[in-house]
């Protein structure tokens, strides 16, 4: 199988999986959220925030550093896994040690100190998962790692039900993570012993030390990564209260819902990347240029289609008690907008050892996007939370973008240096504005008399048919997607990645 078809074939699985846990996990915050009222929804989205923050702790970038140097030389995948292992056990013990500190100098009521509590345990048994995933996605068996997740949204939302059934409150909604992640671990552990070849391998103290100083590049960018995703709902949640952690959790959570599109191509692109660096740049380059363009193909149409239809969206999935969260929706959809571009150049970063540059550029932005929560939050309330997302996914692209055009590329020889031309790009995004002004201009006209259910595909049908009659879709890409759904081998240039 070629690298174009691999990568196919991984995205593949990864997309179909994605697409069920999109499914799953929408009934699950949709009937989750409806169920507990914003207050309660507010307390569970403060506690899975929380732990997540400090959950970092758990893994300091090790994941990262399996997936990359495994995927280099897969016989090192048993030492890695029984050392780190015993690097996890001691992260995890420092994870609780601070939870506990913090819950002792604050003053949190019971009830959320239980759901604290059980949602830290599954968090620390999903850390050793998520190791186990690592080996998956280095061997490129993805449809491990699919599976798995697709169990997990499936098994939460039937126990959620199940909750809502027996009428359980939101500490009995916390248990549910204890009991999906123990059951995701034991079938980690099986799929490893039955698929992956392990042999026997000794604990190494050199080898610990070398793991942490090559992973915590990969751990300061999982740490600003955690403050990005997680200290709007704390700082929501201390200074304005519960209620309004649920609010905005309730716009999050759709936002995070859709975020399956970057997670699930990157994941199958990272090992390839980190492998082409290696073997051949010019086929990193072009990976990354097409990424570059395709995510802005799909990105845009996604957020003005959800900035017209926030209203809808928001009263079909959680009632009209949650309808002050449609100006949150509005404004966290262009935070992901701009965000699957931006992945792509970390991604690319990533794969050519230069972790500690993303960890430079995503700190700054996550620093950024600290200091706008505590102006924001308090004036503007889940507004504000919203805004500041924003303006730090827009402040990692300027920055991002820039060290690429202007330096070409890290690590590069001359003769692999063309890089994407900004005219280029210019020029894409001009076609997709053009083809997104034509949705736009539907959506306005039909939005009264269509259902969303039928309105959304109509609209996406437009938009990709202006794109194909404005060439934003133009003869290269149409020679790359044939020559890998069609199985040929692309190995001229005008097809693509070999």
């Amino acid at each position: 199988m070629n690298t174009g078809k691999r990568i196919v074939k991984n995205i593949s699985v990864l997309v179909i999986a994605r697409i069920l846990c999109l499914v799953f996990g929408f009934y699950y915050t949709m009937y989750v959220a409806r169920y507990l009222g914003a207050e309660a929804f507010g307390i569970l989205s403060f506690a899975l925030a929380f732990t997540a923050f400090l959950g970092v702790l758990t893994d300091v970038g090790l994941q990262q550093l399996i997936i990359r140097e495994v995927a280099k030389e897969r016989a090192l995948l048993h030492k890695y896994l029984v050392n780190i292992t015993v690097l996890k056990i001691l992260l995890c013990i420092i994870f609780f040690l601070v939870i506990e500190l913090i819950i002792y100098l604050s003053d949190y009521p019971g009830q959320t100190i239980k759901v604290i509590h059980l949602v830290a345990i599954s968090v620390a048994i999903n850390a050793f998962t998520l190791m186990l995933y690592g080996a998956f996605f280095a061997y490129e068996r993805m449809e491990f790692a699919a599976i798995g997740r697709t169990v997990n949204s499936v098994l939460l939302l039937l126990l959620a039900l199940y909750a809502i059934n027996q009428n359980l409150g939101v500490v009995g909604f916390a248990s549910i993570y204890c009991v999906v992640n123990i059951i995701l671990l034991v079938y980690a552990i099986g799929i490893l012993f039955w698929k992956l070849t392990i042999s026997k391998s000794d604990i190494d103290l050199v080898f610990l030390k070398m793991a942490l100083k090559q992973a915590w590049p990969f751990g300061l960018i999982a740490l600003f990564g955690a403050i990005r995703f997680s200290i709007d709902s704390i700082m929501l949640s201390y200074f304005i209260g519960n209620e309004a952690v649920g609010l905005y959790n309730a716009a999050k959570r759709l936002i995070m819902l859709l975020q399956f599109i970057p997670i699930a191509y990157f994941s199958a692109v990272f090992p390839v990347m980190s492998r082409f660096y290696v073997t051949s740049k010019e086929s990193m380059k072009l990976l990354h240029e097409k990424s570059l363009k395709y995510f802005f193909i799909f990105s845009v149409p996604i957020g003005i289609g959800t900035t017209l239809l926030a209203d809808k969206i928001i009263s079909l999935i959680y009632g009209a008690d949650y309808l002050l969260s449609v100006p949150v929706l509005q404004v966290l959809i262009w935070s992901l907008v701009i965000g699957f571009p931006t992945a792509s150049f970390s991604v690319l970063f990533n794969s050519m050892n230069r972790q500690k540059m993303v960890a430079w550029v995503t700190g700054s932005c996550s620093v950024l996007f600290l200091l706008f929560n505590l102006i924001l939050i308090p004036k503007y309330g889940i507004i504000g939370a919203g805004i500041a997302h924003v303006v730090s996914n827009v402040a990692a692209f300027i920055l991002f973008a820039a060290i690429w055009f202007v330096k070409v590329g890290y690590d590069i020889p001359e003769k692999h240096a063309n890089k994407i031309s900004a005219v280029s790009l210019v020029k894409t995004i001009y076609r997709i504005m053009l083809s997104s002004l034509m949705m736009f201009a539907f959506i306005q006209y039909a939005a009264n008399s269509l259902n969303l259910f039928t309105l959304i595909p109509l609209s996406g049908v437009l938009y990709f048919s202006v794109l194909l009659i404005v060439k934003g879709i133009d003869k290269e890409d149409l020679l790359l997607f044939r020559s890998i759904f069609l199985e040929r081998n692309p190995d001229n240039k005008d097809a693509g990645i070999k």
